[in-house]
């Protein structure tokens, strides 16, 4: 078994803005089943989902080129009304 999480993300036309919340679960190598937390009554498989849900995961910048994009459009904007009077 091995563990993995994804993170979904609020975005627009595919552009994503801000990361909204993480999912962690377990996949099963022979039968390729996928379980939770929950499901699991070994403790060391539950000591790694803690490890996973408590360790802070670091998210790629690129994940906030949304609010990177907005932020330019507003300083660019707010910078040639500045500048045009």
């Amino acid at each position: 078994m091995w563990i993995q999480g994804y993170r979904k993300y609020f975005h627009v036309f595919w552009i994503p803005f801000f990361p909204l919340w993480k999912k962690i679960y377990s996949v099963c190598s022979h039968c390729k089943g996928v379980f939770d937390k929950k499901e699991f009554k070994d403790q060391e498989l539950t000591n790694s989902f803690e490890y996973f849900e408590n360790n802070k995961i670091k998210i790629p910048w690129y994940h906030f080129t949304g609010i990177i994009l907005v932020l330019s459009m507003i300083t660019l904007i707010f910078t040639l009304s500045f500048f045009t009077k």
